[in-house]
C-alpha cells in the first residue's frame, strides 16, 4: 500500500488508534486535503444501548449524529513533510480547534492541538 503512494503526504491515509485507544480515526483525501473520521469506539452505546451522538455539537440540530462516521479533522494540508491549516473537532467540548500532524514515520502521527497561545500533543498509533 505504501510504495504505491502518489506522495508522502499519502502515508497519513489508513486506520490510527487514539493515544488512550478509546477510538480510531480513518484518514482519506478529498479534493488535495486530508481528513479523518471515527470507525470506533471503545465504548460506542450509551447508558440505554442507543449509539453515542455528538451532544456537544454548538449546533442543536447537530447533536443527533451519530459519533461513528463523524469527521474529526479536516482542512489538513500537507506541506514541507507536516500537515498544517487542519482543524480537529472535540467532542467533550463541542469546539473545533486548529491542528497540525507530524509524521517521522508510518507508524506514529504527531497530532498537536493549538488553541491561543497554548498547544497539545498526542501521540497516534497506525492499525
Amino acid at each position: 500500500m505504501f510504495g504505491l503512494a502518489q506522495n508522502k503526504g499519502d502515508l497519513i491515509l489508513g486506520k490510527w488508534i487514539t493515544d488512550n485507544g478509546d477510538s480510531q480515526i480513518e484518514f482519506y483525501q478529498k479534493e488535495g486535503k486530508y481528513y479523518g473520521k471515527i470507525i470506533w469506539l471503545k465504548e460506542h452505546l450509551k447508558p440505554d444501548g442507543t449509539a453515542k451522538t455528538d451532544i456537544k455539537n454548538p449546533n442543536p440540530a447537530m447533536r443527533k449524529t451519530p459519533v461513528i462516521g463523524l469527521v474529526i479533522i479536516s482542512e489538513l494540508e500537507f506541506k514541507n513533510g507536516q500537515f498544517v491549516n487542519g482543524k480537529i473537532y472535540s467532542l467533550k467540548e463541542g469546539k473545533t480547534l486548529d491542528c497540525a500532524i507530524l509524521s517521522e514515520n508510518n507508524r506514529e502521527l504527531k497530532i498537536t492541538i493549538s488553541k491561543s497561545l497554548f498547544s497539545t500533543s498526542r501521540i497516534w498509533k497506525r492499525l
